[in-house]
């Protein structure tokens, strides 16, 4: 009996599962590396938003720092949007983020969309940015 060329059901259908079965595992560490990189563009840009401050500050000789409590409106205040090509706003979640002033000092927290346990905090007194798990008390 002449078989003819190309392929078997069963094989077709065995190969389909080896690779649904490779992409079990592909996906899991696809997932973790996307939010470890939004996690580092949150990082990244709340020390932007450090470095903002910082220039504000000194261009007011010193006095005071950017007054409003929303965090929205000190990234549409220093331009920061313009800045990065990525939409900062949509990678926080809004109710654990918050910048509070008190003329000469601040405070930041940040809190990447979809990492609950993990807050970016920076204040006028630090000069980095420290990752924690533990959220300060607005």
């Amino acid at each position: 009996m002449k078989r003819d060329s190309g392929f078997t059901l069963i094989e077709t259908l065995i190969v389909i599962s080896i690779v649904i079965i490779m992409g079990f595992f592909v996906y899991p560490k696809q997932k973790k590396l996307k939010n470890k990189k939004m996690r580092e563009s949150v990082y990244n840009t709340v020390y932007s938003i450090k470095k903002n401050l910082e220039i504000y500050f000194f261009d007011s000789d010193k006095r005071f720092y950017p007054k409003t409590d929303d965090i929205q409106e000190l990234i549409q205040f220093i331009n920061l949007e313009k800045e990065n090509k990525n939409n900062f706003i949509q990678n926080i979640n809004k109710a654990e983020s918050f910048y509070i002033t008190e003329g000469e000092e601040y405070t930041i927290q940040i809190n990447p969309r979809d990492s609950r346990n993990i807050f970016f905090i920076t204040t006028s007194f630090t000069s980095e940015v420290m990752k924690t798990q533990e959220p300060i008390v607005q």
